[in-house]
């Protein structure tokens, strides 16, 4: 597969990957992101040159895996908290629970 075929590809996983953490499909979500990192190992095996002709398009791929992933955090400590609150209601069913601040540790850089 060539690097305009990758990225094409990449590109509609992202869309799916996105649309699948929306809809807290776990399982979907893990078949696409091993999907995608056997395109990251072809995309990685072609040529320097083939890859820096295609600069802007990886660089927006990377943004969008980006934002992929901080929507992957968010849907992650949404869950946590609704099992929380649904544990600590079972336990207790006239329990008032306050919101907690998020962890430091559940944090994701978007940085690097």
């Amino acid at each position: 597969m060539d690097t305009q075929a990758i990225l094409e590809k990449m590109e509609d996983l992202l869309e799916e990957e996105r649309m699948a953490i929306r809809a807290l499909r776990g399982p979907r979500v893990h078949s696409i992101a091993c999907e995608k990192l056997e395109l990251m190992k072809q995309l990685d095996a072609i040529r320097p040159e083939a890859r820096r002709a295609q600069a802007p398009r990886v660089k927006e791929v990377v943004r969008r895996l980006r934002h992929n992933s901080v929507l992957l955090v968010h849907a992650k400590s949404i869950l946590a908290e609704a099992l929380r609150l649904k544990k600590a209601r079972l336990a207790s069913p006239s329990i008032v629970i306050p919101r907690l601040e998020p962890r430091a540790e559940s944090r994701f850089s978007v940085v690097g």
